[in-house]
């Protein structure tokens, strides 16, 4: 079940790089490229906005870990020691360097997982080079 912060944060994270991407689409923003990592630049209160957002999704859901990090610490301590390590972690992540994915995952699904996502930034980052006329 997701929690209230958690969605909360992904809300908060979406309608910030929803901003973005409406900036540059606009004009009020404009998106370079430092050596190989594109930068998203302006000087309007919506670009403001839009990192204010981001930033603030970023810490609500890291806040929301720590608090589900300390609730399920407590109850670890009341679950029995087989049953905690029986329980299988499944990660994954993208890490972008520029343009360049690098992809890892515990698992086949959420590897996949990873390298949807990859895609899916990737395709943002060069639909918005093309619309901001760079």
């Amino acid at each position: 079940m997701m929690r209230p912060f958690r969605i909360l944060a992904a809300f908060m994270i979406l309608a910030g790089a929803g901003l973005l991407v409406y900036g540059v689409v606009a004009g009020e923003m404009q998106v370079a490229l430092l050596l190989i990592v594109p930068v998203i630049y302006g000087s309007s209160a919506l670009g403001f906005l839009a990192i204010g957002l981001i930033i603030a999704g970023i810490l609500v859901s890291m806040a929301d870990f720590a608090l589900s990090a300390s609730a399920e610490g407590a109850e670890e301590a009341l679950v029995d020691d087989d049953r905690a390590r029986s329980k299988k972690a499944e990660f994954g992540g993208v890490i972008l360097i520029g343009p360049i994915p690098i992809i890892f995952g515990a698992d086949r699904r959420m590897t996949f997982l990873a390298i949807m996502v990859a895609v899916a930034i990737l395709v943002i980052m060069i639909l918005s080079l093309f619309y901001s006329g760079g």
